[in-house]
């Protein structure tokens, strides 16, 4: 009888494991706007090492455009918090994607991280966008990011 109950313990242990798992390629406890065709988060943590563990050229924009268009960039304030501390937004006119980055916990700490910003929009129609980012603090409100995406040519 005790080796019965300990291999049903064993087992009633693994099926709350596994059964409690979350499987996401998004990362938790983060700040997702979605707006009509659009997503934008903050990548948890500070990130040092920049983009350069993606496959983009840029360190610090990053852009993928076939169907979707996946933009990662960098912006850099206070290290702590280091998730949850931003608040997105986006407007599409004509082949404008503007981006806003507002800092929502600026001047907690005496340091500098640099965090990846991820977006998708979905469904655009052109093949050429200007793509800009601004950001906002208390102080004030700059333009960090104004490049071209161009659609890949390998798009059918």
């Amino acid at each position: 009888m005790v080796k019965f109950t300990k291999i049903m313990l064993s087992v009633w242990i693994l099926f709350f494991l596994f059964s409690c798992s979350k499987k996401t390629t998004e990362p938790e406890n983060e700040n997702i706007v979605l707006s009509g065709n659009n997503k934008i988060y903050q990548i948890p943590g500070c990130q040092y090492g920049g983009l350069g563990k993606t496959s983009y050229q840029d360190s610090s924009f990053a852009y993928q455009f076939d169907t979707v268009l996946k933009v990662d960039f960098l912006v850099y304030s206070n290290c702590c918090p280091d998730l949850n501390r931003f608040e997105f937004s986006c407007v599409i006119q004509s082949n404008i994607i503007e981006v806003t980055v507002v800092d929502t916990a600026e001047h907690l700490c005496d340091c500098t991280c640099p965090y990846i910003i991820h977006s998708e929009f979905y469904y655009l129609p052109l093949d050429h966008y200007i793509f800009s980012c601004l950001f906002n603090d208390s102080w004030n409100e700059s333009i960090v990011y104004m490049e071209e995406v161009n659609r890949s040519k390998n798009h059918p």
